[in-house]
């Protein structure tokens, strides 16, 4: 009896063994599952001082950029993105790979993306690509969600619409008018009350067409401030020496 009984303790203390190295085992298995889960989604901590609102003209982008259409309903400036910007740098850039685009956090939002902030090729893939690249980096500052992104630069390109700005100094698209930039530069700087802004053109056949307009915020999105100004030179900007031709859509 007492043999048998000594091999039963023994039996009890093996699987007591057991059952601790599978419980140390598995809460390692655990943990590092965890750890692998929360490596695919790092916080975003992007560093920056302003964010850049960029605005470019649908007719010059296909110029730029084909095949191309322009999108049916669409006939003004549109939105190219809101980008958080180091000092005189270019980025940050694509803060968090992880965090793509969910096309059903904005769905309220396409009828007036599809008309204000288009693109000349497919819309979602352009919508996901300045999401991803620049929209990541300004998530934990100037923006809370997806929504919150594409709305604000709505918004924002209404509140500092370019054709207006243009249209009210005589500047509209013409198949057949030339355009100086200084002038270009003048409308747009009196029209929205700041003096660094970046105005830039696409150059084909020795003819300059006006392309994009790049103004800068304060990081809460609230007020417009100077760009700071690069001391690298910037090929894509408008040339004083050229006329600069406005395609009407």
């Amino acid at each position: 009896m007492s043999s048998t009984h000594s091999v039963g303790s023994e039996g009890m203390n093996i699987m007591v063994l057991l059952g601790c190295s599978l419980f140390v085992l598995c809460g390692l298995w655990f943990s590092s599952a965890n750890a692998a889960e929360i490596a695919i989604e790092p916080e975003v901590r992007a560093v920056y001082d302003h964010v850049v609102l960029s605005q470019f003209w649908p007719v010059t982008g296909c110029l730029k950029y084909t095949p191309c259409s322009i999108p049916t309903g669409v006939n003004s400036w549109q939105v190219h993105g809101l980008w958080p910007t180091m000092g005189t740098t270019i980025g940050p850039n694509s803060c968090n790979n992880a965090w793509t685009l969910p096309l059903n956090t904005i769905t309220s939002l396409v009828p007036q993306l599809t008309i204000h902030w288009a693109s000349s090729t497919t819309s979602t893939s352009f919508w996901s690509h300045e999401w991803l690249k620049h929209g990541t980096c300004g998530a934990s500052t100037s923006w809370a969600s997806e929504y919150q992104y594409f709305n604000s630069g709505l918004n924002l390109k209404q509140s500092y619409s370019i054709d207006s700005v243009l249209s009210r100094a005589g500047i509209v698209p013409s198949a057949t008018a030339k355009y100086q930039t200084s002038n270009i530069y003048k409308a747009v700087r009196n029209g929205l009350g700041v003096t660094s802004i970046r105005i830039k053109c696409y150059k084909k056949n020795n003819l300059q067409y006006l392309y994009q307009v790049e103004v800068c915020l304060s990081t809460n999105l609230t007020a417009l401030m100077e760009c700071p100004v690069r001391t690298t030179t910037d090929t894509t900007l408008c040339s004083e020496t050229m006329d600069v031709y406005y395609t009407p859509i």
